[in-house]
């Protein structure tokens, strides 16, 4: 990873080393490249990339992480986008899978690749499109990204909330609008805004 202040001259950043570098036996331990970086909520981050447990059968594979220097972990042993089936005009090689940003607030992103029927050569490659139904979403829980606690909440204080819901299955929506309240404690402000947008949940301050 490297980083600049004027996208002329850049750095290495973590000293030079790798932030994500697979074992052998791993689904992707040949060969990895084409790094696309995203931050798809505050602070959490992913990483499209083309990925290979043999000599150019590239497929798209996905790491997310909530730093972007360390703690990168890949989802699933098997590609998010892979290649196509027998006989298809990308069952050679997927590679250079991209999203564009305004992507990140859709319900179904859609993002475009680069394929071959052929894993020797890039003879008769051709653009692919393909969508995932929030499937980045869907596939991280809690236990993926962590949980957040707040202490040393203060009395007379301005306090603004964004609430997002999640079923059985981890599956989440989108946050919802910014809301805040002021209140003579803490929890009184916390109640106060749950009710002026119509949420019963239980929640906690430290």
């Amino acid at each position: 990873m490297m980083w600049s202040v004027d996208w002329v001259t850049w750095y290495a950043v973590n000293a030079g080393t790798t932030i994500y570098n697979p074992s052998d036996g791993e689904p992707d331990d040949f060969g990895q490249a084409n790094p696309s970086l995203y931050e798809i909520d505050d602070g959490k981050y992913i990483i499209f990339y083309n990925g290979e447990p043999a000599a150019n059968l590239w497929e798209e594979y996905c790491i997310y992480s909530t730093s972007l220097i360390s703690g990168w972990t890949r989802w699933n042993d098997s590609p998010f986008c892979p290649r196509g089936a027998g006989g298809q005009w990308d069952d050679g090689r997927l590679e250079g899978f991209r999203i564009t940003m305004d992507e990140i607030a859709k319900d179904t992103w859609q993002g475009w690749y680069f394929g071959t029927p052929s894993t020797a050569s890039i003879d008769s490659a051709a653009i692919g499109r393909a969508t995932l139904s929030d499937t980045i979403r869907t596939w991280l829980t809690a236990t993926d990204w962590g949980t957040e606690t707040f202490t040393g909440l203060t009395t007379d204080t301005e306090y603004c909330f964004e609430v997002t819901a999640r079923n059985a299955d981890e599956v989440g929506t989108y946050f919802g609008t910014v809301a805040c309240e002021t209140a003579s404690s803490p929890v009184e402000a916390v109640m106060m805004f749950l009710r002026s947008i119509g949420v019963g949940i239980g929640i906690g301050i430290h």
